[in-house]
């Protein structure tokens, strides 16, 4: 499940991500402990989604193995401003803002659409710049044929770019802009007669270069560029390869693991296991969800050899000579009415807030000790008199018997 989400968040930040914009129109939020899909108004909801019987049937994708994968029904709820909840009751989730996920929506069949949801943001994937290679090429006839990944971009008017064709074998280099493109294939039409037949391209080494992106293909096949070709800039070079490469790719880092910087940690530099790590976010160890406004949430407890608080602040302030001790007369009826100690929450109140902070906790039982050494204190003296009259008492009788 680590590595599938490792590659997902992978395909949000990569360069082919870049050219598009966060729609304003869709996000994803935690409503009452169930995933939602906010919709601006009715026209964008009937611009994005197709009911099926007043409902939206969506294919929810969040990671190997995880439970919440499947097909969800959502019930469309207008709200007063206008905007549209699409309120999946059967898919539970807390923090809206950590919302990532990929739906599918299907319409009698069809794929209709894939949405993307990074944090809670939609990035929308019809349209703009191509950002990454074509999965396959092939001929049709006189044309040629580059098939894209629908889950990259989804193909339109406006994703016509400029593609740079060279087949070093023939001594071609030839700049195309594609003429058409196929919904159903999603896949744009380059026609190159009577510069070559297409045909020629599907022998040997072609290689593709689009809006910066260098795509080597073999015999029609999207292979690994020859590493030796690479530019510094790996990253955008090689975002289109991850599927192809990756055995490839794991080599390289595994040789190269105490050489690579590290950019989770805070010094920049060699891979070490003494370097401070520094990474933004929230970290959940052992559960999914995350406790509200925290940076770490762990089930199933810690064990530590150490602990520091760093709350500021002591119960010192006790052994002032103005502290206004409570006596022990008035502690012991206050338990009686309120059942716990005054200064001290109620267990009923720790439960209805979730738990309780340490720190605070710490202090408040540590003033509690200083008031009963104040008390201790004071009983020593009271019985330090009693045992001095006592004595006293003891010697005058002694006195009187004489």
């Amino acid at each position: 499940m680590q590595a599938w989400f490792g590659f997902l968040l992978i395909v949000f930040t990569s360069p082919k991500m870049s050219a598009q914009i966060v729609s304003n129109d869709l996000k994803a939020l935690g409503l009452n402990g169930n995933i939602i899909i906010r919709v601006s108004s009715v026209t964008a909801f009937t611009t994005y989604f197709s009911l099926n019987n007043g409902n939206v049937d969506l294919d929810f994708h969040f990671g190997l193995d995880d439970p919440r994968n499947g097909v969800h029904i959502g019930l469309p709820m207008p709200q007063p401003n206008g905007q549209i909840y699409i309120r999946f009751s059967d898919l539970g989730y807390e923090m809206g803002d950590t919302l990532s996920f990929i739906t599918t929506e299907t319409f009698q069949g069809t794929t209709i659409k894939h949405y993307v949801f990074n944090m809670g943001n939609y990035f929308p994937e019809t349209g703009g710049p191509i950002q990454t290679c074509p999965r396959s090429i092939r001929c049709v006839g006189k044309a040629l044929l580059l098939k894209f990944d629908p889950d990259e971009i989804i193909l339109d008017p406006s994703s016509a770019t400029p593609i740079r064709f060279q087949i070093p074998s023939l001594g071609i280099d030839v700049t195309k802009t594609p003429g058409a493109y196929s919904v159903l294939e999603n896949a744009f039409v380059v026609k190159f007669l009577p510069v070559l037949d297409c045909n020629q391209m599907m022998l040997g080494t072609t290689i593709l270069t689009i809006n910066g992106f260098t795509c080597h293909f073999v015999n029609g096949q999207l292979t690994c560029p020859p590493w030796a070709d690479v530019p510094a800039n790996l990253s955008a070079d090689c975002s289109p390869y991850f599927d192809e490469c990756l055995n490839d790719l794991l080599g390289i880092i595994t040789e190269a693991q105490y050489s690579i910087p590290c950019q989770q940690w805070m010094t920049f530099g060699p891979c070490t296991t003494t370097n401070f790590i520094f990474r933004s976010g929230k970290v959940a160890i052992g559960t999914d969800k995350y406790a509200p406004n925290k940076a770490l949430t762990v089930k199933n407890g810690i064990i530590t050899d150490k602990v520091k608080l760093t709350n500021f602040g002591w119960a010192d302030y006790v052994f002032d000579k103005q502290y206004p001790l409570a006596s022990l007369d008035w502690v012991e009826s206050y338990i009686k009415k309120n059942g716990h100690l005054p200064g001290i929450p109620s267990g009923n109140s720790i439960e209805n807030s979730g738990g309780f902070e340490l720190g605070e906790v710490t202090i408040l039982h540590q003033e509690k000790i200083e008031e009963i050494f104040l008390h201790l204190i004071a009983l020593e003296k009271e019985i330090n008199e009693m045992e001095a009259m006592v004595a006293l008492l003891k010697h005058f009788n002694w006195v009187q018997t004489k």
